[in-house]
């Protein structure tokens, strides 16, 4: 009898599928897409080397994974991470919304350039502990946790410069171990203010800016490092940037395209295109839950998205490299939760328009960051216009280069805390010479 009622006892694993909604097994499908990739194009010992590597990196801006561990490694870490946060989603009783989704896919995104699982899960711990300490839900802020990992690589960096600096007791002063200590705790301590700071940020743009998260963590990035420097360590950008790897990434982002594409359009009604027509109707300001809205044409939205911002990096003669890959992923998953053809357009317009006039080179990271990511003010241009979208975009990608100064490279999300302040000083301006009405 304890045999049989054994075997009937679900596992864990089972619980867990019993669990998995729509949009959970798209996403799953993602991953399987993803691995299956790493090992065509990587070997399996070089993606062991690979994953070492990428765990013991700074992970600060900018530090493409494809460059540091290889294709397979970067692929595989990056399904680490998006597998952690969607068990952790699922555990934690939350409903699969358009938030969700952006929130995996950022996560898989920047999983490609300075997240990992040795940075990522004690930023998460820390919103766990918030919520515990508040004595709320954790799926209350849960999309938060998966947000606040923009500021993963302070648990990196905080780990190399204590070690370098060697302020650690000989006890744990391993070349690695010691300094992920120290790092740990850092990365529970951001975590746990993070999620108070980004419902209060919230209301300083109104829902302009779709990178909340990466406003939020551009303020704690510039007070870490502004302690940090004023305590003598050395914090700066990097620069670990491949163009090996264009040909086959770019094949497999089409193909991830054509995934999304496909289920959008299998899994909706008829009239997915009249959904799709009602989506470009929205200005995209936060929040504006497009699967909620419409069901699985958001796939649709998504997948042409993928194809959008993979075709733009190429025409610019960017590569495709973790980095690139990111702000793509970073376009797709708001493809859930405000952005659309609409709305993105007219700001890559102006980014690419001001990437040609500044000094650098269209494909240097910054401008190209700028392009993909920037469209986290596509709101902007869904509120006022194909005109101002322009303008908005081309003063953000200005001012990305200097942003990025401040905060050291530790805020993976650049381009949300220089959209804030583009929000910030463009809103007014455009509210009192605009006529437009707001669509929502």
């Amino acid at each position: 009898m304890e045999a049989t009622k054994e075997l009937e006892t679900p596992n864990s694993f089972r619980r867990i599928a019993n669990k998995l909604e729509g949009p959970y097994w798209i996403m799953l499908g993602l991953f399987v897409i993803l691995v299956a990739a790493a090992f065509i194009l990587d070997h399996p010992r070089n993606i062991r080397n690979g994953l070492i590597a990428i765990v013991q990196s700074r992970s600060i801006l900018v530090t493409d994974y494809a460059a540091l561990g290889g294709m397979g490694a970067m692929l595989v870490s990056s399904v680490l991470v998006g597998a952690f946060s969607m068990i952790t989603m699922i555990i934690g009783g939350v409903k699969p919304t358009g938030g969700t989704l952006m929130g995996l896919w950022l996560i898989l995104g920047f999983a490609f350039l300075g997240k990992n699982l040795a940075n990522t899960i004690p930023i998460v711990f820390g919103v766990w502990l918030y919520s515990a300490v508040k004595k709320m839900p954790f799926k209350d802020v849960a999309v938060t946790s998966m947000l606040c990992a923009c500021i993963a690589p302070i648990v990196s960096e905080v780990a190399h410069v204590t070690n370098n600096q060697s302020v650690l007791p000989e006890l744990i002063s391993h070349p690695f171990l010691g300094g992920m200590i120290v790092g740990t705790l850092v990365g529970i301590f951001v975590g746990f203010i993070f999620a108070p700071l980004a419902a209060a940020m919230g209301k300083v743009h109104g829902g302009y800016l779709l990178y909340n998260g990466g406003f939020v963590g551009g303020l704690i990035a510039t007070f870490a490092v502004s302690i940090m420097r004023g305590a003598g360590f050395e914090i700066g950008p990097m620069r670990i940037w491949t163009e090996a790897y264009t040909v086959p990434l770019a094949i497999l982002m089409y193909i991830v395209s054509l995934f999304f594409i496909v289920a959008g359009i299998v899994t909706s009604g008829r009239d997915r295109w009249e959904r799709m027509r009602k989506i470009n109707k929205h200005s995209g300001r936060l929040l504006t839950d497009y699967y909620e809205l419409y069901g699985n044409v958001a796939y649709l939205n998504m997948g042409l998205l993928c194809a959008l911002g993979t075709t733009v990096t190429l025409l610019v003669g960017a590569p495709i490299n973790g980095g690139t890959m990111g702000g793509i992923f970073c376009v797709v998953g708001f493809g859930a939760l405000g952005k659309n053809f609409r709305n993105v357009i007219p700001i890559m317009i102006g980014t690419t328009l001001g990437a040609f006039l500044n000094i650098h080179a269209v494909s240097e990271p910054s401008n190209i960051f700028a392009i993909l990511f920037g469209t986290g003010i596509a709101p902007l241009a869904g509120k006022f216009g194909l005109m101002w979208g322009i303008v908005c975009g081309f003063v953000h990608v200005n001012l990305v280069w200097f942003v990025g100064l401040i905060n050291g490279g530790l805020n993976l999300y650049n381009n949300g805390f220089a959209g804030g302040f583009v929000v910030i000083f463009m809103i007014p301006i455009m509210t009192a010479l605009s006529r437009n009405k707001e669509i929502e």
